[in-house]
């Protein structure tokens, strides 16, 4: 990221809207999931240990649901997705 706003990830949905906060977790890196799954949400670490065997792109919309989950609740992380 730059020093422009563009591309920031804000915590506001003022300026960030909770879909566009879950697409940001949709889109990451593959190999940034699981350290991140373990990093920004509240799963236990064993649970993410057997989530691992998944395909990728469902690790990702865990990800994303548990992430906006946590900053902008149950309904917008559903309706994100």
């Amino acid at each position: 990221m730059g020093k422009t706003e563009k591309g920031a990830v804000w915590l506001d949905e003022k300026f960030l809207s909770a879909y566009e906060y879950w697409q940001f977790w949709r889109n990451i890196d593959d190999r940034d999931v699981v350290k991140f799954l373990k990093m920004f949400t509240d799963l236990d670490v064993n649970e993410i240990e057997k989530l691992k065997k998944k395909n990728v792109n469902d690790l990702k919309i865990i990800l994303a649901n548990e992430t906006t989950y946590l900053l902008h609740g149950k309904e917008a992380a559903k309706n994100s997705e």
